[in-house]
């Protein structure tokens, strides 16, 4: 298994898992095993590290404030961008693309319903936070269905949790350990936390991702 934050997975502790800092090496033309094996297990050919490297850096928001380990499919999951990952104990596919909606927006709620899972695609641009807003679709289980929610934004909220909320009204969904938490009032009190919390994730998002401006150039 591979665990995009750094940490270590496997049911006897294993080797530490650098699914990220790989597809970064690689991506600067660092050959390593351990890259080729990751692009083979990705489904992906060197035109498409660069945007593998900034997808794994956005996919590692979530997951680390999940405390999830993310697992590899063995193969591609149909309707999804190439580097999905899943999250098996929140049930929960993830991925992220650079692409705007409506590119794999029609899909979501039929993937969800395939794999009996909630389904999470980061849209991040080419310079997430930097030019490019982040926004979040999510195809939420609701039954035999799936409820979906578009335009989602990422807020940190002050007491360091990760939070999904809508860009103007609907619901809001906490990232947990055991998955989305739906709730139906905001983590935050007024305008002015709100502006705080969003603020905070952005940053987060930049300081993340700005770390890849040497590649590919």
């Amino acid at each position: 298994m591979f665990d995009l934050t750094g940490r270590r997975c496997g049911a006897d502790g294993g080797r530490l898992c650098q699914t990220r800092k790989t597809i970064s090496d690689a991506a600067r033309g660092r050959k390593t095993g351990r890259a080729a094996l990751l692009l083979e297990r990705l489904h992906m050919n060197e035109s498409d590290l660069i945007g593998a490297d900034l997808a794994t850096r956005l996919i590692s928001l979530p997951l680390a404030a999940m405390r999830a380990v993310a697992v590899v499919p063995h193969k591609p999951i149909e309707h999804m961008p190439a580097c999905t990952v899943t999250a098996p104990a929140g049930r929960l596919l993830m991925a992220a693309t650079p692409q705007p909606a409506p590119m794999f927006a029609d899909t979501l709620e039929q993937v969800s319903r395939a794999h009996a899972s909630d389904v999470l695609l980061i849209r991040g641009g080419r310079h997430p936070e930097l030019i490019d807003a982040v926004t979040v679709d999510v195809a939420l289980r609701y039954g035999n269905d799936a409820l979906l929610l578009a335009d989602m934004l990422f807020f940190r909220h002050i007491d360091k949790g990760l939070w999904l909320v809508p860009e103007k009204r609907g619901p809001f969904l906490e990232l947990t350990r055991s998955g989305l938490r739906l709730e139906m009032l905001p983590p935050w009190f007024d305008t002015d936390e709100r502006s705080a919390g969003l603020c905070r994730a952005a940053a987060e998002i930049a300081r993340l991702t700005r770390r890849r401006s040497s590649i590919g150039h």
